[in-house]
C-alpha cells in the first residue's frame, strides 16, 4: 500500500483504501470502508480486466447494497430473456431513509408548480450501456457505485448528502451478456489491439441490440419491449433532475458530451435545457483538462427526436445528457490516436458521471427550479387538442391510449357521436388528447405533424407521429370544437361476445389487430379457415378479407372448433355466428371464399441483412403474434430444403450470399413459393433475374461545381430523415385485406423510388399524387416519390414475389402497415 494511503488508513480507524480504483480515480488519494466489498472481490477479477456479465454486475450490486446502508437495489422487471432490469439507490444514510417521502415531495412541487425547498435534493439518473456491446460504461458502474457507496471523501459525503442518484448500470442487459461473453471467450492473455482479430469481430447480430435485435435506445417512447417499459415506468416515477446517458461510438474518436450541434434540437426544448446542460459541461471540459484528455461537444449528435436516453427527459421536464467514448470493442485497440485499452474507456465514463455529479451541485438552484418553470410554461400556440380514431376497430386506438398512459399523458373517449374536422367521428373509438395538460409538451411531440425544421441533418428520424404509426384518422381541434365533444375516461374494451352454438359457419373479422395470431391458432389447431375475397352480408357488411369458418368441412368435432373460435373473441376478434350459408352477397359457397394454407415462414438472417429489420420481422412474428418463423444464415441456405417453407422473408440488406440459390430460388417460387422482399432486397431479386428490372433513365446533366465544404449539407438535402408519407391503397386486393381507409401513412426513411409494376392489377399500395404528411423531405424527393410503388406483387409461375418498398415493421410500433407483410404471410396464396 503507497504510504499516503497507509497514513489515511491509521489516521481514519476502520477504513482503508481500497488500490484497485485508484486508476479510475485519477489516483485519488481517499479512504473506503472495508465492510463495503470492492467489486473484484465479487465479479473474481478487476475490472477491465475482462468484460463483466450482468449475472455478475447483479450479483456485485446485491452484495454492496446488502452491506452499504447507503444503498438500496430495486428490481424492475425483466427483459425477453428473463434476466431482472434493476435500479439502484444511492444516497446519504439520512437521505436513504427517508428517500420514498423525499420523492413524494418532489412530485409534488412539479405536479402543484411549486419552489422547491432550498435543502431539496437533485434526483440524478445515471444510465449506462443501452447498446450491450457499448460495455464501458456498465463496466464503469461498478466503480462508481463502489466510490459512492464505500468512500469517505469530502466530495462524496456532499453528493450524497445534496442528491439521491439512481443508478441503471446495464440497460440493456440480453445485448451486454452476449456481448461480454463473446469478448471473454475470444480475449488473448496476451491482449490484442490488431482491430482484424476475432476479439474486435463479434459476429452479426451483434450485442448492440436486445434479445430480438431491436436498438432500445429508440425505444423510450415507444415502448415495444420490457426493459423499456420497466424504466419509462421508473423515469416517470421519479422525475430525475438529470439523466446521463452513457455510450461509445468509433474506435478513432475521442471523447464527446453534450450540448450537441446547437441548430438541431427539437423546437419544443426550452432554451433553458441548453444552458444548463452547458453549465454542467463546464464541470466536464475541467475534468478532462486537468486529465489532458481529448473531448469535444456541438458536433455530430443531436437532440432532436425525443425517443432516445439523451432527449427523452429533454420532453420531460429533465436535463439528458449524452456521452460518447471511442469505443476498444474488445480489450485493447489501435486507433488513429494509439493504442488504448478498454480500462481506459471505462476510467473515463467514471470520470463523467462524477464530473455530472460536481456540475449538477454547482447548478442546484436552477436544476431544481427547471422543472416546474418546464411545466409552468407550456406552449401555448397550435391546436387544443389531437383526436384519434379507430376507424377499422382494430384495437390499434386501446393501444395507443395504454402507450401515452405510460408516459403519464391523459387521455379522454368520446361518449356521444360528433363531426368535428368535418368527419363523422364515432363513440367509444374516439379518443382526444388535449395539450393544456402537464405533458402538454410531450403530447405535441407526439401527435404533432411537422414540416418546418431549423435544420434538415438528421442524428435519427425527424417525425413520428403516432396516429400514423398506429394507422388511426388523425385530426387536429380548436378550443370551439374542443368544448362541443362529450367525453369521459377511457373506458376498457368490451368483452367480445363467445360464438353460439350450432351454427352454420363463423366468420371472423381481419381488422381485428390480433386476427393473424387468432387464424394461426385456428390453423395449427387443425380447423380449416377460409377467406372471402369479396364482402359479404347486406351492403356487404363483412369486408374482404373476412375469414370464415364453415362447419360442415371441419374435420374434428364442433366442440374443439367452437373452443378455438372461443381464444380468437377472447384475443378481441370478434366472431359472428350464421345460421345459413345463403346471401346476401356471395353464398358461403361461392367460388370467391378460398380456403387459406397455413404459412410457414423462413425469414434470412446473417451478416449483410439488416438486424434491426430482421429483428422487427421476429418480433412482430414470434413475440406478438406467435406465429414461428424459422430464421436461417444466408451461409447456409443453400443446405436448406426449400420445399418445407411456403414463404421467404427478405428484409432490406444485401443477399450476395444467396447468388448461388438463385435458380434454385426461382424454381422454388415457380412451382409456388412467396418471397415478400423489402427495400434493397428488391435490388438483389432484380439483378438475379427474379425481378424483371426497371427500364432504363437517361442520364441526368453534368451537375454544376459546389463547393467541397457544403458536400454533407448537399447531400443531406436529398436523404429523407425518417418522415411520413401516405400512399393510396386498393382495398380490395388480398394483401391490403383488413385495411378498410383509402389512404393510409407510411414510414419512409431512405430515397428510394420504385417504379408502377405493368400488370394494372398488381400495384397495390401507391404513394400519393400529394403524399407528404410530416417530417422532413425536400421538394425533389416529395415529388419523385409521387405515384411510385409503396407495395406490389409479381407472378413467377404458380407463386408470387411481394415488394415493399419500405419498412412497414419499423422499430415495432407502426401499426398501420405491418398488415401488408401479414397479408403475404396468410393471404398470397388467394391471389389471382
Amino acid at each position: 500500500m503507497p504510504r499516503i494511503l497507509l497514513l489515511l488508513a491509521l489516521c481514519a480507524p476502520g477504513l482503508v483504501a481500497a488500490e484497485s480504483t485508484a486508476y479510475f480515480l485519477d489516483g485519488s488519494q481517499e479512504a473506503f470502508d472495508p465492510s463495503v466489498p470492492t467489486p473484484e472481490s465479487v465479479i473474481g477479477h478487476e475490472v477491465g480486466e475482462y468484460h463483466v456479465t450482468h449475472d455478475h454486475l447483479l450479483q456485485y450490486f446485491e452484495a454492496l447494497a446488502a452491506a452499504s446502508p447507503r444503498v438500496r437495489l430495486e428490481r424492475t422487471g425483466e427483459t425477453h430473456e428473463g434476466r431482472p432490469t434493476f435500479l439502484l439507490l444511492i444516497a446519504s444514510e439520512a437521505n436513504m431513509a427517508q428517500v420514498d417521502d423525499l420523492r413524494q415531495s418532489h412530485l409534488d412541487d412539479i405536479a402543484q408548480l411549486r419552489t422547491p425547498a432550498a435543502d431539496a435534493p437533485l434526483f440524478l439518473w445515471f444510465g449506462y450501456s443501452v447498446h450491450g456491446n457499448e460495455a464501458s460504461g456498465a463496466n464503469a458502474a461498478l466503480v462508481v457505485a463502489y466510490r459512492l457507496a464505500a468512500s469517505d471523501a469530502p466530495e462524496v459525503r456532499s453528493v450524497l448528502d445534496h442528491s439521491v442518484i439512481l443508478m441503471e448500470p446495464s440497460i440493456n442487459p440480453d445485448g451486454l451478456q452476449r456481448f461480454a461473453a463473446w469478448v471473454n471467450a475470444n480475449r488473448s492473455a496476451s491482449p490484442s489491439a490488431d482491430p482484424y482479430d476475432r476479439e474486435h469481430a463479434e459476429p452479426w447480430p451483434s450485442g448492440r441490440g436486445n434479445h430480438y435485435w431491436f436498438d432500445i435506445n429508440r425505444d423510450w417512447l415507444l415502448l415495444q419491449h420490457p426493459e423499456s417499459r420497466a424504466r419509462i415506468a421508473e423515469f416517470q416515477r421519479w422525475r430525475p433532475h438529470v439523466l446521463t446517458d452513457h455510450h461509445e461510438m468509433g474506435s478513432d474518436g475521442t471523447f464527446f458530451f453534450q450540448p450537441g450541434v446547437p441548430d438541431r434540437r427539437h423546437p419544443l426544448t426550452p432554451e433553458a435545457n441548453v444552458t444548463l446542460t452547458a453549465a454542467i459541461a463546464e464541470a466536464h471540459a475541467a475534468t478532462f483538462d486537468a486529465a489532458g484528455q481529448s473531448y469535444y461537444s456541438e458536433e455530430s449528435f443531436d437532440d432532436f427526436y425525443y425517443g432516445k436516453g439523451s432527449t427523452y427527459p429533454d420532453a420531460n421536464g429533465s436535463i439528458g445528457i449524452l456521452f460518447e467514448q471511442a469505443s476498444a470493442r474488445g480489450h485493447q485497440r489501435e486507433s488513429e490516436h494509439g493504442t488504448f485499452s478498454f480500462a481506459y474507456a471505462i476510467r473515463n465514463h467514471v470520470r463523467t458521471s462524477f464530473s455530472t455529479l460536481r456540475g449538477a451541485l454547482a447548478n442546484q438552484r436552477a436544476l431544481l427550479d427547471y422543472p416546474i418553470a418546464f411545466y409552468r410554461d407550456l406552449p401555448s400556440e397550435g391546436p387544443a387538442a389531437y383526436l384519434f380514431e379507430d376507424v377499422e376497430g382494430s384495437g390499434r386506438g386501446r393501444e395507443l391510449v395504454d402507450l401515452l398512459s405510460q408516459h403519464q399523458i391523459q387521455v379522454e373517449e368520446l361518449r356521444e357521436p360528433a363531426r368535428a374536422d368535418g368527419v363523422e367521428h364515432a363513440a367509444g373509438m374516439t379518443w382526444i388528447v388535449r395539450t393544456a395538460q402537464p405533458q402538454g409538451r410531450l403530447v405535441r411531440a407526439v401527435m404533432e405533424e411537422r414540416d418546418e425544421f431549423p435544420d434538415h441533418v438528421f442524428y435519427d428520424v425527424s417525425s413520428w407521429t403516432l396516429p400514423h404509426a398506429y394507422g388511426l384518422r388523425r385530426a387536429e381541434l380548436d378550443a370551439g370544437q374542443l368544448r362541443r365533444l362529450q367525453l369521459g375516461a377511457p373506458t376498457a374494451a368490451v368483452a367480445q361476445a363467445g360464438p353460439a352454438v350450432g351454427a352454420y359457419a363463423y366468420l371472423l373479422d381481419w381488422r381485428a389487430e390480433m386476427a393473424p395470431a387468432a387464424l394461426q391458432r385456428l390453423q395449427a389447431a387443425g380447423v380449416r379457415v377460409a377467406v372471402a375475397t369479396a364482402g359479404l352480408g347486406a351492403a356487404q357488411a363483412q369486408p374482404p378479407g373476412t375469414l370464415v369458418v364453415r362447419m360442415g368441412e371441419q374435420t374434428m368435432s364442433a366442440e374443439r372448433v367452437l373452443d378455438r373460435l372461443q381464444e380468437a373473441a377472447v384475443m378481441g376478434v370478434p366472431v359472428t355466428a350464421l345460421a345459413s350459408g345463403a346471401g346476401p352477397g356471395p353464398d358461403l359457397g361461392s367460388p370467391s371464399i378460398r380456403m387459406l394454407t397455413p404459412p410457414r415462414a423462413l425469414l434470412v438472417t446473417g451478416p449483410g441483412v439488416s438486424s434491426y429489420e430482421a429483428g422487427e420481422v421476429w418480433h412482430l412474428l414470434d413475440a406478438r403474434l406467435g406465429i414461428p418463423v424459422t430464421r436461417v444464415e444466408q451461409d447456409r441456405f443453400a443446405r436448406v430444403d426449400l420445399r418445407r417453407y411456403t414463404h421467404l422473408l427478405l428484409v432490406d440488406g444485401s443477399y450476395s450470399g444467396l447468388t448461388d440459390s438463385a435458380d434454385a430460388l426461382r424454381a422454388w417460387v415457380e412451382a409456388g413459393g412467396v418471397i415478400v422482399a423489402q427495400k434493397d432486397a428488391i435490388d438483389w431479386l432484380v439483378a438475379e433475374e427474379l425481378l424483371p428490372a426497371a427500364a432504363d433513365v437517361p442520364a441526368a446533366e453534368m451537375p454544376a461545381r459546389r463547393p467541397y465544404a457544403e458536400r454533407d449539407d448537399d447531400a443531406a438535402v436529398d436523404l429523407i430523415g425518417g418522415a411520413i408519407l401516405q400512399v393510396d391503397v386498393d382495398t380490395t386486393h388480398p394483401l391490403a385485406f383488413g385495411i378498410q381507409r383509402p389512404q393510409i401513412a407510411v414510414f419512409r426513411d431512405h430515397s428510394r423510388v420504385r417504379p408502377l409494376l405493368d400488370d394494372a392489377y398488381a400495384n397495390v399500395a401507391v404513394y400519393s399524387e400529394q403524399p407528404y404528411l410530416s417530417g422532413y423531405v425536400s421538394a425533389t424527393n416529395v415529388d419523385a416519390i409521387a405515384g411510385s410503388l409503396a407495395v406490389g406483387t409479381v407472378a413467377r409461375g404458380r407463386g408470387r414475389i411481394v415488394l415493399l418498398a419500405d419498412d412497414g415493421q419499423f422499430r415495432s410500433f407502426w401499426r398501420g402497415t405491418e398488415r401488408f407483410l401479414l397479408d403475404a404471410l396468410f393471404m398470397a396464396a388467394v391471389i389471382d
